[in-house]
């Protein structure tokens, strides 16, 4: 017996490139290319990258419309599916980069992370929590990831397309910037967390020979929760 089969679906161009990470109104594009079919089919179905899209209108053999309400990454394979047929342009689509905006607190201990809190007997778990704001985050839990200066947060916690909360890593210093990264695409606000300043209350070894090398204890707070170099 022979078997036949049909030419796959080829893209040679694509209308945009670009678009953002949501739109309530979609991103529409126009694929141009051959063997999209004859007529209209489900079969026919338009993808970005792991994003689907939400609607795919035939236009003919040449053309066809695809509407995506989301989506995130960049350089991403624009591919055409009828009946497990399948082709891929060699024009790449990218949605918006993520743009940081704001953040809730500017400022937080070194030690980071969770502190405890006694209430009425019952300790209480309380996350040194900050929220991230602004636009291109994702319209969904892409695992989006947010640094503040080189450290992850100990938990990113996607909200919304414009909002995540970061539980601070403990760290030292002051003016880091905060990073937002949603599927390699990485957005930045320069200069804007810095940790509380080490406080010195006490000195162990108050009067010392001008000769001699010694060692003196110096009690407080804010020195960091690990071997950092200090000065």
């Amino acid at each position: 017996s022979v078997l036949f089969t049909f030419n796959s679906p080829s893209i040679s161009s694509i209308s945009l490139t670009n678009g953002p990470t949501q739109s309530a109104l979609g991103t529409n594009i126009t694929l141009f290319g051959s063997s999209f079919g004859e007529f209209a089919s489900s079969a026919l179905t338009a993808s970005i990258g792991d994003s689907s899209s939400q609607q795919t209108l035939w236009l003919s053999d040449s053309s066809l419309f695809a509407a995506f309400v989301s989506g995130v990454g960049s350089a991403l394979p624009v591919k055409v599916s009828l009946n497990n047929n399948w082709g891929e342009s060699s024009e790449v689509f990218s949605f918006d980069s993520p743009s940081v905006t704001a953040i809730s607190q500017s400022i937080g201990p070194t030690t980071g992370g969770s502190l405890i809190k006694l209430q009425n007997g019952t300790i209480l778990t309380i996350s040194e929590i900050i929220g991230v704001n602004g636009f291109g985050f994702g319209a969904q839990d892409y695992s989006q990831t947010v640094r503040i200066g080189k450290t992850s947060c100990e938990a990113s916690v996607w909200k919304s397309d414009t909002h995540i909360q970061c539980v601070v890593p403990a760290g030292i210093g002051v003016n880091a910037s905060v990073h937002v990264t949603s599927a390699k695409s990485t957005g930045h606000l320069y200069s804007v967390w810095s940790y509380d300043r080490p406080v010195a209350s006490s000195v162990r070894m108050t009067n010392v020979p001008t000769t001699a090398a010694v060692s003196v204890t110096i009690s407080g707070f804010g020195f960091g929760t690990s071997g950092y170099s200090a000065a």
